[in-house]
């Protein structure tokens, strides 16, 4: 029988990856001044009388910004980042306003309303820096004329419960904003602008992190209104909401378009990578080398998307399939974010409700021959409308949770994963963490002693 010291092993060897991938840190080693010259990794910017200014939005975007102020100091002429928490860090002249995430609000509003102030402060000659993670959909929020707050809050509540994607969601949010989908980089012509992003989307694609608000934009008008009668089609909305998403589908034909790769006019822009989903689940697995939890290890290449029941099938696949090259412990990386069409209103999160998955269709035939623990976690901290960061299972956890009464088939079928988990000894709970690198799924084997 496995030890439980596998939970506590899995959630510390997460807790630590967190503390070696802390995105202050990470902002701050890529950055410093030298002979009238911001260096951005390899690259140089001279500043001669150049404003250097720093704006940026996201769940990390505190925790930049005081990297960035460690490294540069009174070099920083001004700006602000839009954050969940503001004035908790120090950030030196870089304001820092608040906003709400995953829905927007009237804080995400007057934070955008401010930033956008300064930014009309910014002079060709200037340079900035923006400073980007994932959350800036909705921290970073200003709708396009016509369309009302409470519409658009309403309109992503609906699109976050569909199913919807995240290339889905943003390429609706870049057409009925005017601060996404590049449209920022409208508002300051001629200048240098430098992103430093941390990714939180499959392929780390820049023009999608945050709906893309520094970097043109492939998507179209027509595509946010292929998206809408997609998800939301008018069978299933059949109520007066109904009514106001058919007006904005009249209405999009005549918003502005994004501005699109190659237009004339921007600012010169260059794209630098703070942290990388990717780069985060191989840190978890070096830890797992060097303190021996594991003698083998694999990081997934790719980020995971798609559903929850294929992402089970497909790590439950890789599992076997790298076991069988004969290490006795194996742990098995995988970085990504599932889709789930949330049913019901349960309380739990996609990382819980796959561990719950997993554990009902997927252990059972893995632990006929291996000792099975899970990890499953957000790296932002939050897991659904749950306050548990993700949850960690093994082959004992169904059982167990039989046992006290409870029914884990009418929990993963109502989306109630986290009630149900609130009896297991495997919940992670971390607060927000200032980071967000996509979610992590850690896939520990070990072949039975007998074996």
């Amino acid at each position: 029988m496995p030890s439980r010291h596998d939970f506590q092993a899995l959630h510390g060897l997460f807790v630590k990856a967190l503390a070696l991938s802390d995105p202050a840190a990470a902002t701050r080693c890529l950055l410093a001044v030298h002979d009238e010259q911001l260096l951005v990794g390899n690259q140089a910017f001279p500043l001669n009388k150049a404003r250097l200014w720093v704006f940026g939005f996201g769940k990390a975007a505190a925790t930049m910004a005081q990297g960035c102020y460690q490294a540069l100091g009174e070099h920083i002429y001004g700006g602000l980042v839009i954050c969940p928490e503001s004035g908790r860090l120090d950030t030196g002249n870089i304001l820092q306003g608040k906003g709400n995430h995953p829905i927007p609000d009237e804080d995400s509003l007057a934070s955008t309303q401010h930033l956008l102030e300064l930014m009309a402060q910014v002079q060709p000659e200037d340079l900035v820096l923006f400073l980007i993670s994932g959350g800036s959909s909705a921290l970073l929020c200003k709708p396009e004329a016509g369309i009302t707050m409470d519409f658009k809050q309403e309109l992503f509540r609906r699109l976050l419960r569909s199913g919807a994607d995240i290339y889905a969601m943003n390429t609706v949010r870049k057409h009925v904003s005017v601060v996404k989908g590049g449209k920022l980089l409208r508002r300051i012509p001629g200048t240098r602008v430098v992103n430093l992003i941390i990714s939180d989307v499959p392929g780390d694609d820049a023009a999608t992190i945050g709906s893309g608000p520094t970097t043109p934009d492939p998507s179209t008008l027509n595509d946010a209104k292929a998206v809408i009668e997609h998800y939301l089609p008018s069978t299933s909305t059949q109520d007066d909401f109904h009514g106001r998403i058919q007006d904005l589908l009249n209405k999009m034909p005549h918003l502005p378009e994004s501005p699109k790769p190659g237009e004339a006019g921007l600012p010169e822009l260059h794209t630098h990578w703070v942290l990388t989903p990717h780069a985060f689940a191989q840190t978890m697995a070096d830890l797992a080398l060097q303190t021996g939890l594991a003698k083998q290890t694999w990081v997934d290449p790719e980020s995971f998307s798609g559903s929850v029941e294929h992402l089970a099938a497909y790590m439950s696949q890789r599992a076997l399939e790298e076991v069988g090259k004969g290490a006795d412990s194996l742990l098995l990386c995988f970085h990504g974010e599932t889709e789930v069409h949330v049913k019901g209103d349960g309380r739990g999160g996609r990382n819980q409700h796959l561990a719950l998955h997993f554990a009902l269709r997927e252990m059972p035939r893995l632990s006929e021959v291996f000792e099975v623990t899970l990890m499953c976690v957000g790296t932002d901290g939050v897991d659904g409308n749950s306050e548990a960061a993700g949850v960690v299972v093994d082959q004992h956890t169904i059982r167990d949770l039989r046992q006290q009464g409870l029914d884990p088939e009418k929990a993963l079928s109502n989306f109630d994963s986290n009630t149900l988990f609130n009896h297991s000894p495997g919940l992670i709970h971390t607060g927000p963490t200032g980071n967000n690198v996509m979610d992590a799924a850690v896939l520990l084997i070990r072949h039975k002693p007998n074996e």
